[in-house]
């Protein structure tokens, strides 16, 4: 077992504030974050709360797009970071597949941190599955990166209890990100002391269901024959403002559902 902590040159790709906590983390721990991928300020929705290309900017970090990114390790000769001192790429709430060469590149990998268990829900809508499904349990993952979506073998898995009776998509989340931001400091822990592949998990992918864009639009959908539960179900599994959540349709036009529970909590912010 190697007990020296490295000192690491990352790669870090992310989006919301959270991924902004990350990059403060590595920056306390004394690593070197060369560059950083993430959606400009305006469009985040969380922005207020800081973002990861702002906070990059402040630090003196160079912000290059994914186009720019990728020609970088493409043609490593006329890169303006070092291409072969790069340890390590980590995806952090990133929105996009990450590629080759990002993937085998880095000295110690690539590594991604998805706010769901795995094999559990692979894709989109994680959050929204485990509550329709009545879950008690939630979880998230840090796993390597390969070619695949959500499918490189898992280096941890945190879970967690959850309300089955009582949560939302938009609560759920906030738990969950509270959640992966400590599973990043264990999992960054672990990777400085190079132990991060010591106890490795197959991620067996046929466990799980893997969940696509037209599949998640599909789940919001309600119709005459669901039980009350049901739609209450799925109008708390989807309901993340301003985002279209649980939805009827009428004529040719669908409509976003909601309930008094929520009404009653909306309530509460706007008259505060």
């Amino acid at each position: 077992m190697n007990n020296t902590k490295q000192s690491l040159k990352i790669v870090l790709l992310g989006r919301k504030h959270w991924s902004a906590k990350a990059l403060e983390y590595l920056i306390d721990r004394g690593h070197e974050v060369v560059a950083v991928v993430g959606r400009q300020v305006n469009d985040e929705l969380d922005s207020s709360k800081g973002s990861l290309v702002e906070t990059a900017t402040q630090l003196g970090i160079l912000t290059p797009t994914s186009e720019e990114l990728y020609s970088w390790f493409d043609d490593s000769m006329n890169s303006p970071i070092a291409i072969d001192e790069v340890d390590l790429v980590i995806s952090y709430l990133f929105w996009q597949k990450v590629k080759e060469p990002l993937l085998s590149a880095p000295r110690l990998g690539a590594i991604n941190f998805h706010p769901a268990p795995l094999p559990e829900y692979q894709g989109l809508g994680g959050y929204n599955a485990a509550i329709l499904n009545g879950c008690t349990e939630y979880g998230v993952t840090a796993h390597l990166m390969d070619e695949g979506i959500d499918s490189g073998d898992i280096i941890k898995l945190n879970r967690f209890n959850i309300d089955e009776d009582l949560e939302t998509a938009l609560s759920l989340e906030l738990k969950s990100q509270i959640h992966m931001l400590d599973l990043f400091k264990e999992t960054v822990e672990l990777i400085e002391m190079n132990q991060h592949r010591e106890n490795l998990i197959k991620n067996i992918k046929s466990n799980g269901i893997y969940i696509d864009r037209e599949m998640f639009e599909s789940m919001k959908i309600t119709d005459e024959n669901d039980s009350s539960e049901e739609i209450s179900r799925r109008i708390r599994a989807f309901w993340y403002p301003p985002y279209e959540g649980a939805k009827v349709k009428v004529g040719e036009q669908y409509y976003t559902l909601t309930d008094q529970k929520i009404l009653s909590d909306l309530s509460k912010l706007i008259h505060s």
